[in-house]
């Protein structure tokens, strides 16, 4: 009876919604009920009811209100309402030990719940019948179901009936003698039972576990798992649980012989029982008291107790605790010389056994011949369907022939169009590229037009002034004198230089204006800059410049290209000191917002902003009179990704930041 006792522990628990537990609870809703005004509200009312009242063992009234919201449910149509009726009947029923109407509900719940496509309520039917099927001892079925309802409850993310289900697999295993198996389901289900703070279930859990090491004769474990439970049980009030406790400690002290605590435990139990009027609870214990009286030589004892578990035990049909009965009253007739009953007793005891081996061969036979039919019929179906097999295959090779050729048009046309796509779309790339070549032929003309404008004038400058100086000395040389000679010549020859320097820069900037010219950036002291632009400019003795550099900077970027933007930034200053008093130019290095900041400031006449449209505007036209200047700056600084700003008052001055 011992795996009865387990499968049981959690038929009550599986389709429990009760939240609030208590007389009050049951109470508040009663008077719900007198108000309610609709069928559905009514049948809801009644189930919650039943199911209250199923947790606390009143298993009459809660078959009563069952029985009511069934009623409303069917002539309200209301299927979810009809559904919760039979699972609280079905329940009452397990619980009763009424297993066959336990199954019928059962089967009505799952069939509603199929309808209806409710997954909560079908995995609950899949687990009651799976308990079901486990009490007659068809444990792959019962297997079958439990993991049916695993799946569901898992996927809907029910951890309460998930946990209960890990315990009903544990179950399985136990009775097949798999403990392993057994222990690691049961623990799986009782985690979880602890995170969701389910006192009842973590006691059923408690139980089951008990009862693993029961079966292991691991005594002292069991028994502190029962006491777990039973702690947990009296403080939350579950009768059932409580009960099954003490009926399972009990049974370990009987097999530790301590027969005064197992007797304790068994009365204890019993009492319970009966108040919950659970009558298979009430026919094993009956039948471990006598156990018990045996022990201790108290025959006739004994068989007062065997024979109330005889006649409650065949009254509710408990083939198996009836053959254990019958079995113990043959010892104690024996042993009190009572051989004919004795006799008698081993007679209907060798019944019940051999009933019990032939209920299990005629179960397995039972399978084996459903199966049997089952594979028959299907052999006949499969038979009568070949000429219509034939027939329709006959007729999809038709309809299969002219969706071919409808498909074959459409794959041509298909091909046509995408052909047809292929060339626009070509067509249209070509435009593009020569659209693109176009534009950047456009661009190289304009180029080429700004290169020969700044040519016209920073090259024709200062070589006409060089011709003029040698026409003069070698036509007119009386006309110069020692110092007018010297003076040109100097000037002649740093104009000759500039004008060297000058084609530098047109070739750097020419080379730049080439498709796959790029600078080349390393880190660089700008004081190396400043000495360089210093030695460029060394011819202007009139010309005051100063270079400040306190804190010996250094710059990574291409040195001739800031080389180039620093010389004609110089130049360009020294070009507007036509009228100044005192020019001068500042050269400063420094540090700003983390920056490196290079400027130079000079105290000419200033400008307005339109005069440095150039430095920004890249459609800005380089004319004849323009030249070089600004251009330069602004295409090299753009290539070594240097920010310019200008600050330039007129009468004032002005000054060029390069921000890197």
């Amino acid at each position: 009876m011992k795996h009865i006792l387990t499968i049981l522990l959690l038929i009550s628990t599986i389709s429990l919604y009760a939240q609030k537990q208590g007389q009050e609870r049951v109470d508040s809703l009663l008077t719900e009920l007198e108000k309610a005004e609709t069928d559905t509200t009514k049948v809801n009312i009644l189930n919650e009811v039943s199911r209250q009242n199923i947790s606390f063992g009143n298993y009459e009234i809660a078959m009563e209100q069952a029985e009511k919201a069934l009623l409303v449910a069917r002539k309200a149509q209301f299927k979810k309402g009809e559904a919760d009726a039979h699972s609280s009947i079905g329940i009452i029923y397990s619980n009763q030990g009424n297993y066959p109407e336990a199954l019928k509900n059962h089967l009505a719940l799952l069939k509603i719940s199929e309808e209806t496509e409710n997954k909560a309520n079908m995995a609950s039917a899949h687990m009651n019948i799976g308990i079901v099927y486990a009490i007659q001892g068809n444990y792959p079925e019962a297997l079958k179901f439990f993991l049916n309802a695993l799946k569901i409850f898992e996927e809907i993310g029910n951890k309460n009936r998930t946990a209960s289900t890990y315990g009903n697999i544990g179950n399985i295993y136990r009775i097949q003698g798999n403990y392993r198996e057994a222990l690691k389901n049961h623990q799986a289900a009782l985690k979880i039972f602890e995170i969701i703070d389910d006192k009842r279930m973590i006691a059923s859990c408690y139980i089951n576990i008990g009862n693993i090491y029961v079966d292991q004769d691991n005594y002292p474990e069991a028994l502190k798992n029962h006491q777990a439970a039973l702690r947990i049980c009296e403080e939350v009030g579950a009768k059932r649980e409580q009960a099954l406790s003490y009926n399972n400690i009990g049974g370990i002290y009987r097999k530790q012989g301590n027969y005064a605590e197992a007797l304790k435990s068994l009365f204890a139990s019993l009492k319970i029982s009966e108040q919950i009027g659970h009558k298979e609870l009430m026919a094993m214990t009956y039948s471990s008291i006598g156990f018990v009286y045996e022990k201790l030589g108290e025959l006739r004892e004994s068989e007062k107790w065997l024979y109330k578990s005889l006649q409650l035990g065949k009254e509710i049909g408990m083939t198996d605790n009836t053959r254990d009965t019958y079995e113990a009253l043959a010892r104690t007739d024996s042993a009190q010389g009572n051989y004919k009953g004795a006799f008698e007793n081993y007679k209907m005891y060798t019944a019940y056994k051999d009933s019990l081996f032939n209920e299990e061969n005629t179960k397995e036979l039972t399978r084996l011949e459903m199966n049997y039919g089952f594979e028959k019929q299907q052999d006949s179906i499969r038979l009568l369907n070949e000429k219509e097999i034939a027939v329709r295959d006959a007729s999809i090779a038709n309809v299969r022939r002219q969706r071919l050729f409808f498909i074959g048009g459409i794959f041509a046309l298909t091909i046509i169009g995408g052909l047809l796509y292929y060339q626009s779309k070509q067509r249209k790339k070509h435009n593009e590229k020569l659209h693109l070549l176009n534009t950047e032929l456009d661009q190289a003309n304009r180029v080429k037009t700004r290169f020969f404008s700044i040519l016209n004038h920073d090259l024709r400058s200062p070589v006409a002034n060089l011709i003029h100086f040698l026409h003069l000395q070698n036509e007119n040389p009386e006309l110069l004198d020692k110092e007018t000679k010297e003076r040109l010549q100097g000037k002649t020859i740093s104009g000759a230089e500039n004008l060297l320097a000058s084609m530098e820069d047109l070739l750097l900037w020419s080379k730049g204006q080439m498709e796959n010219f790029k600078p080349e950036p390393k880190q660089i002291q700008i004081q190396q800059l400043f000495e360089d632009n210093k030695k460029v400019f060394s011819g202007y003795q009139n010309i005051h410049f100063a270079y400040h550099n306190p804190d010996d900077l250094e710059i990574f970027t291409d040195l001739n290209y800031l080389k180039t933007i620093v010389r004609n930034l110089t130049s360009n200053a020294i070009n507007v000191f036509t009228t100044t008093e005192n020019p001068s130019i500042i050269w400063e290095a420094r540090q700003e917002n983390g920056r490196v900041l290079l400027s130079v400031t000079d105290n000419g006449p200033g400008a307005d902003s339109k005069k440095f449209r150039a430095l920004y505007d890249d459609k800005e036209v380089v004319g004849i009179k323009s030249g070089l200047g600004l251009h330069l700056i602004r295409d090299l600084a753009k290539a070594i990704g240097c920010t310019i700003e200008v600050e330039s008052t007129n009468s004032a001055g002005t000054t060029i930041k390069l921000l890197f």
